[in-house]
């Protein structure tokens, strides 16, 4: 009799996957379940003690815009839900999710993927999350208090730029309210 069935081993091998990116026995087993994160092997030298919190990793410019980009993929293609995080997380393949913001160019905050992870476990409690303005998603306030998310400020400044780019700027002058008519003595009159 098999010791895995084939549901088992392609968990294992997923949490493989998320293992080769750093991630700790924790993080884990808060993404693919305590059974599988029992079930892989660890080397020492990975057993790196991790320091627990995120709120001094999050304020570094870098790694605000890195969890933005990870809470906007993963509630918009991967079905995340920020009120039920961690039955959520288990859900959804989060190895995608990191090879979506390694396309995107954030390459160099994967190897932080237990805070990445921890960040959005807590976002119910966090202080610093609110939804956008204009189309409702929730994101990570910055430090200037931006009432709109990532995503929407960046379009707005897209057709911003592309606007004032051109050479010419269609504009057309607003009609006058006022005509000018012709009065029977040869005089000019305002109606």
């Amino acid at each position: 009799m098999a010791k895995y069935t084939s549901d088992k081993a392609a968990r294992l091998f997923y949490a493989a996957k998320t293992r080769s990116l750093g991630a700790t026995k924790n993080t884990i087993r808060i993404l693919h379940g305590g059974i599988i994160a029992e079930d892989l092997e660890y080397r020492d030298d990975s057993l790196v003690k991790i320091k627990k919190g995120y709120r001094s990793w999050i304020r570094k410019s870098e790694n605000r815009a890195v969890t933005n980009a990870a809470l906007d993929i993963s509630v918009n293609y991967f079905g995340f839900n920020p009120l039920n995080p961690e039955v959520s997380l288990r859900n959804i393949d989060f190895n995608k999710v990191i090879l979506v913001l390694v396309n995107l160019g954030y390459g160099n905050c994967v190897p932080e993927l237990n805070k990445l992870v921890e960040v959005m476990i807590s976002l119910k409690e966090m202080e610093e999350l609110d939804t956008c303005a204009s189309c409702k998603r929730p994101y990570i306030v910055p430090v200037t208090n931006d009432t709109h998310c990532p995503r929407c400020r960046s379009l707005t400044m897209n057709s911003a730029i592309t606007r004032y780019s051109k050479e010419t700027i269609n504009y057309e002058e607003p009609t006058a309210a006022v005509k000018l008519t012709v009065v029977d003595n040869d005089e000019e009159g305002i109606e």
